[in-house]
C-alpha cells in the first residue's frame, strides 16, 4: 500500500498526529500542518511547494482540536504575516471561530511598542517615561502617554 493524496501522518509509538499533508506514490509532497500533540500546538502553512523546511511559510501557530476528521484552530493562537513571518494578531479561538483578538505590530503589543519607541528616542528606560506628556516626532508620528 502506498500513500497517495491527502492524509495525516501519526507517530508510531504514541499514535498522536505529526503532520497533515499530501503524498504522491508514498512520498510526502506538501505539508499543510505540523502538530505537537503533547502541547496541543499546531503550525498551519501556506499551500505551496513547501516540502523543504525553508519553503514553509506559517500562517497560524497555536492551539487546535480535531472535529470529524478536520483540525480546527482552538484556544490561544497567533496569525502570522506571510511576507515577514511576524505575528500580526493574537486570538482566542473556539472550534475554528475567532472569539476575540488583539492586533499586533510586527509581533509586538502596541502599548509596549509605544513605550519602547519613546525610550529608544530619548535613550531612557521605559519606567522613566511614565510622567512625560505627549510628544510629536516629525510631521506624522504622535506618541501618546498611556
Amino acid at each position: 500500500m502506498n500513500r497517495h493524496g491527502h492524509g495525516i501522518e501519526y507517530d508510531m509509538e504514541s499514535g498522536k498526529e505529526k503532520l497533515e499533508g499530501y503524498w504522491e506514490k508514498d512520498k510526502l509532497v506538501q505539508v499543510i500542518r505540523e502538530f505537537d500533540a503533547d502541547s496541543n500546538q499546531m503550525i498551519e502553512y501556506v499551500v505551496n511547494d513547501n516540502l523543504e523546511i525553508w519553503n514553509r511559510i506559517p500562517v497560524y501557530i497555536g492551539g487546535y482540536c480535531e472535529m470529524r476528521g478536520t483540525f480546527l484552530r482552538n484556544g490561544l493562537g497567533y496569525l502570522i504575516d506571510e511576507n515577514n513571518g511576524t505575528a500580526i494578531r493574537e486570538s482566542e479561538w473556539n472550534y475554528g471561530k475567532e472569539m476575540k483578538g488583539t492586533d499586533l505590530y510586527e509581533g509586538w503589543y502596541m502599548r509596549g511598542l509605544q513605550e519602547s519607541i519613546r525610550s529608544v528616542l530619548r535613550n531612557k528606560k521605559p519606567e522613566e517615561m511614565k510622567n512625560e506628556t505627549d510628544d510629536v516626532i516629525g510631521d506624522n508620528i504622535t506618541i501618546s502617554k498611556n
